[in-house]
Parts: structure tokens; C-alpha cells; sequence
């Protein structure tokens, strides 16, 4: 093809183009349902993304609570053994200083004992004279005050009197100082406290010393040949 030939082409496909229809335009509500149709995809990509994203962070959120959590249980437990630790030191520290009470507890009363018994005494064989005996009688007030006072004390400590008299022995909180036979009690009952016993909560603090009634004897061992 000459050059002729090819301006006589180019010349007839532009009158061709010329006289063209121009393009429909689209038909009514085709371009909306067009961009209807975009905005939901972006949409829901939009929404998949996010809903992505949150799910991540509720992950990490539930490991954070896992682990706080967790810590707290660690500390909770730390705490628990910390403070029965501190109580424990402070029952073995205490410990001592109660004996020690118990023991004052028991010079008082038997001071008192002792004083109520030699009082009618003097006065019966006219020892002392009335100054000597309010001087005594105010002294025996104060013993009795500062026992109580005392006796206060142990309770608030939570320290009680351990029951022995009339009930059977226990070994695990009496000690036999003194034993007795008499028949009409049972055998291995308790007849008296010597020194009374004393129990700081559920555990013991002084064992007591008691008399034990020993109504039958033990069978004797046949003498081997």
C-alpha cells in the first residue's frame, strides 16, 4: 500500500468517526447501583479489617488479664505466708512472756492463800495490832486486784484455764506429780490439780500437774524360773 492508499484509508475511517452516534448514556440508577455496590465492598473490607484488629486486641487484653491475674494470686498467696509467718514469730515470742505470767499467776494466788489462812491466826492469838493488820489487809487487796488485773490479761491473750479435776488423765496435756487409791473413784481419773494447766487458743501452754487416783493395782509379773 501506497502512500496514496493509506491518506485515502485515514480519510474515510475519520468521516467514519464523524459520523458516529455518539454513546448511550447509562441508564437511570445504573451508576448508583454501581457505586452502591463499591462503597459496600470498601465497607466491608473496611469492617473485616476492624473487626481483625479489635479481635487482636482482645487477645492481648485477655493475656494481660491472665497474667494479672495470675499475679495477684501469687501475691495473695506471698501475703497469706508472709503474715502467718509474722504470727508465728510473734506466738514464739509471746510464748515466754506468758509462762512467766502463768508463774506470777500462781505466787499471787498462793500469796493470798497463804495470807488468808494466817490471818485469823494472828487475830485469834492477838499478834499485831490494828495497824499492822489494815497495813496487811490493804496488801492483801492489792494481791487480789493485781490478780484479777492479771487473770484479764491472759484472757485477752486468749490464754484459758485447761479443765482436769474429775475427768480422766491426758497424758498429752497433764503430768502426774501425785497419785492416790481411793476406791470410790474411778481409776485414772484426775482427784486434784496441783497446778493448774493453761491452754493459748487450741494449743497447750502449761501443761497441768495433777493428782491421779490409782484405785486398782497392776497384776504383778510372774518371777521368770
Amino acid at each position: 500500500m501506497n502512500d496514496r492508499e493509506k491518506e485515502a484509508l485515514l480519510a474515510s475511517f475519520a468521516a467514519f468517526l464523524d459520523e458516529a452516534p455518539p454513546p448511550a448514556p447509562p441508564a437511570a440508577g445504573q451508576e448508583d447501583d454501581y457505586s452502591l455496590m463499591a462503597q459496600l465492598v470498601a465497607l466491608k473490607t473496611e469492617v473485616k479489617t476492624e473487626a481483625r484488629q479489635f479481635r487482636e486486641a482482645l487477645d492481648q487484653f485477655r493475656d494481660l488479664l491472665a497474667t494479672l491475674q495470675a499475679g495477684h494470686v501469687t501475691l495473695a498467696a506471698e501475703l497469706d505466708r508472709r503474715r502467718a509467718d509474722e504470727k508465728k514469730r510473734e506466738r514464739e515470742l509471746l510464748r515466754p512472756l506468758l509462762v512467766q505470767l502463768l508463774d506470777l499467776y500462781d505466787r499471787l494466788q498462793a500469796g493470798l492463800a497463804a495470807a488468808a489462812k494466817s490471818s485469823p491466826r494472828r487475830r485469834w492469838l492477838g499478834l499485831g495490832c490494828r495497824r499492822d493488820q489494815a497495813l496487811q489487809e490493804a496488801i492483801r487487796e492489792g494481791q487480789a486486784l493485781t490478780l484479777r488485773r492479771l487473770e484479764d490479761l491472759l484472757h485477752e491473750q486468749g490464754v484459758r484455764p485447761l479443765p482436769a479435776a474429775g475427768l480422766p488423765l491426758d497424758p498429752h496435756t497433764m503430768r502426774v506429780t501425785e497419785t492416790c487409791a481411793r476406791p470410790d473413784l474411778p481409776d485414772g481419773v484426775v482427784v486434784a490439780e496441783l497446778r493448774r494447766g493453761f491452754l493459748w487458743g487450741d494449743a497447750l501452754l502449761r501443761a497441768a500437774e495433777v493428782q491421779v487416783n490409782r484405785a486398782t493395782a497392776e497384776p504383778e509379773t510372774a518371777a521368770k524360773p
